[in-house]
């Protein structure tokens, strides 16, 4: 049996507090929560259309105790929206699964 994760997990939303990745960050956190033995920690870091929080997800150490949700916005808009990213949208993240879908 595995002694992972050994500690809390955080779970970075890179939108304000009330919106729909948020709302399902927290969802997510509380089913992972028991299963994985550990409380998952939603932090939100909003700002600059999400590259804020990502950008501190990117240079965070790759242990897979911080994780993002990341989202269309972050991962493909931002980049044609902002001549110059702060993280590398296809290097520095490793997805784990889709989550949801929601309407624009």
């Amino acid at each position: 049996s595995s002694d992972l994760p050994a500690r809390p997990i955080k779970l970075v939303v890179p939108y304000p507090a009330g919106g729909n990745s948020d709302l399902i960050g927290r969802m997510i956190a509380d089913k992972l929560s028991g299963p994985l033995g550990q409380q998952v920690v939603v932090e939100n870091r909003a700002g600059a259309g999400g590259n804020i929080g990502m950008d501190v997800v990117a240079k965070s150490p790759a242990d897979g105790y911080t994780l993002v949700m990341g989202t269309v916005g972050t991962h493909a808009i931002n980049g044609a929206l902002y001549s110059k990213m702060p993280y590398d949208m296809v290097k520095d993240f490793a997805p784990v699964g889709h989550i949801a879908s929601t309407p624009i």
